[in-house]
């Protein structure tokens, strides 16, 4: 393997579709990106932002013109998060974002992924 390349990531166990469902409607075409592998975001029509969160208004400048577009290129993986509770009964656990090269989007994703765990060590 040379400098450039990058080792594959273990994706044994992982399910290769999303099991996730839309919390609303308005998520409806986010969940349906997951189950086909793609990144969707939400871009104004007004003002040109991106926003990964489905929303009814550009949080930019509140326009209305709101179209789904799917993320090309590539990502890296900052962080997850997993949250193991949920804040109210109709809440799934939520994992969290990437940052995707040429755009600033931030997706969320209301699927709890599939994660190996490891005990937590405390510092020597």
């Amino acid at each position: 393997m040379n400098a450039s390349s990058t080792p594959a990531a273990d994706t044994s166990g992982v399910p290769s579709t999303p099991a996730a469902t839309p919390s609303s409607a308005l998520a409806a075409p986010f969940v349906e990106g997951l189950a086909r592998h793609e990144l969707r975001f939400q871009r104004c029509g007004a003002c040109g932002a991106a926003q990964s969160l489905a929303r009814h208004a550009c949080t930019r400048c509140g326009g209305e013109a709101l179209a789904w577009e799917t993320a090309r290129g590539t990502a890296t993986l900052h962080a997850v998060t997993v949250v193991a509770r949920a804040p109210s009964d109709g809440a799934q656990p939520a994992a969290g974002s990437v940052r995707a090269k040429r755009t600033s989007v931030r997706p969320s994703c209301t699927k709890k992924p599939a994660v190996t765990r490891s005990p937590m060590r405390s510092p020597a």
